[in-house]
């Protein structure tokens, strides 16, 4: 399947607040930045947060990857978060690789007031239902 970072950065919308950094969490380390957007694929199923029932999802359907949405400010992780909502909700399928992009859950964690994580779940589908509201 495509890479999150990829989809992200090619359909951010700058409207909304300029790109953040783009990192894999396997191989960069998150906090040394101070504005960026961080995924890594989950391996296991039972680790993903935001999926409260996983028996329902088959692992040839879909990726799934932790993010960090991570800011110095709160309404700039706000932003951000909002624009990738906006890629999510616009996202155009794939052919032969993924249809649905997803967002899940939600935790927001604030560290000493000068930096802001949102922690999510992006989930790349290849089968499922068509829309989600």
């Amino acid at each position: 399947m495509t890479d999150p970072s990829t989809i992200l950065d090619n359909d951010w919308d700058t409207n909304i607040c300029s790109k953040p950094d783009f990192i894999d969490d396997a191989t960069a380390n998150r906090s040394l930045y101070q504005r960026v957007i961080s995924t890594r694929l989950a391996t296991l199923q039972h680790s993903l947060m935001g999926i409260p029932v996983p028996q329902h999802y088959d692992e040839e359907s879909h990726d799934a990857y932790d993010c960090w949405i991570i800011s110095n400010t709160e309404a700039d992780a706000k932003n951000m978060f909002k624009a990738l909502k906006k890629v999510c909700a616009q996202y155009q399928p794939v052919q032969g690789e993924e249809n649905i992009l997803q967002w899940m859950g939600g935790d927001v964690v604030i560290y000493n007031g000068f930096r802001y994580e949102i922690q999510i779940v992006l989930i790349l589908r290849k089968t499922g239902i068509l829309a989600y509201t």
